[in-house]
C-alpha cells in the first residue's frame, strides 16, 4: 500500500483539516476593502466643514453681522432717522432698565412664550398620536398639520392680524353669528396676550408636529424591535 496515504498534511505542505485557510488573494481583497472604507470615512469627515460653509456664510451675513451692528449702535445716541450722533456707552441700557414698563414688558413676553410653547407642543403631540393610528386620510392631515412650518413669520402675522381684527376679523364675525360679542383682541391687554400666544402656537406647531411625529414613529419601531427580540428569546 502506498505510504503517501498515511502522510501527515504538514509533511506535504498541506493544511490541517482543523484550520480554515485564506488565500493570499482573499486577504488582499479584505485589506483593500478595509482601506477603501477607511478612506471614504476620512473623505466624508473632511467634506463636512466645506458642506456647512454656505450655511455659515448665510448666518454670518444675515444674522451675526446685523446682531453685531445692533450692539454697536446701542452704544450711541441717534437722531430721528437712526443715524448715530453721540457715544453714550451703557446709557441706553441703564435708561431701559430704569423704565417701569420694561419689567412689565419682559413678564408679558415670558407669559406669551410659555403659552405659545404649551399650546404648540400640546396640539402637535395630540395630532402626532392620532396620526400614528393610521386613520383614513392620514397623509392629507399630516400635510395640513405641517403646513405652518412653510409660512414665514411676516405672512403668519399678517394672516392673524386680519383673523383677530375687531371690526372685520373672522373670529369676531363667527362669534357674532352665535350672539357673542367678541372682545377687542388687539387692544385689550388680556385678549391681546391670548391672541399673540395663539398666533405663535400656530406658527410653531408645524415644526413641533414634524419633530414629534418622527419621535413617535421611532418609539413605535423600537417597541416593535424589542417585542420581536423578546419573542425570539
Amino acid at each position: 500500500m502506498d505510504g503517501s496515504l498515511f502522510t501527515h498534511p504538514s509533511d506535504t505542505g498541506g493544511t490541517d483539516p482543523g484550520t480554515f485557510p485564506f488565500s493570499g488573494g482573499q486577504e488582499d481583497s479584505a485589506m483593500a476593502l478595509r482601506t477603501q472604507r477607511r478612506s471614504r470615512m476620512w473623505r466624508g469627515a473632511g467634506s463636512g466643514p466645506w458642506l456647512a460653509l454656505p450655511a455659515f456664510a448665510l448666518l454670518a451675513i444675515f444674522v451675526f453681522r446685523p446682531l453685531l451692528r445692533t450692539v454697536q449702535l446701542s452704544a450711541y445716541q441717534s437722531d430721528l432717522v437712526g443715524k448715530p450722533t453721540r457715544w453714550v456707552g451703557l446709557g441706553n441700557y441703564e435708561q431701559l432698565i430704569a423704565d417701569p414698563s420694561f419689567t412689565q414688558t419682559v413678564v408679558v413676553s415670558i407669559v406669551i412664550a410659555l403659552l405659545g410653547m404649551a399650546l404648540a407642543t400640546g396640539g402637535a403631540l395630540v395630532a402626532a398620536l392620532l396620526l400614528r393610528r393610521r386613520l383614513a386620510g392620514g397623509g392629507f392631515f399630516a400635510v395640513i398639520f405641517s403646513l405652518p412650518f412653510a409660512y414665514s413669520a411676516a405672512s403668519a402675522s399678517a394672516v392673524f392680524a386680519g383673523f383677530f381684527s375687531p371690526a372685520v376679523g373672522v373670529l369676531n364675525i363667527l362669534l357674532g353669528s352665535v350672539g357673542i360679542d367678541g372682545p377687542n383682541w388687539l387692544n385689550d391687554p388680556v385678549a391681546a396676550v391670548w391672541a399673540i400666544a395663539i398666533s405663535t402656537a400656530w406658527y410653531e406647531s408645524g415644526f413641533a408636529f414634524l419633530m414629534l411625529t418622527a419621535a413617535v414613529r421611532r418609539r413605535s419601531w423600537m417597541a416593535a424591535d424589542r417585542s420581536a427580540w423578546r419573542a425570539g428569546y
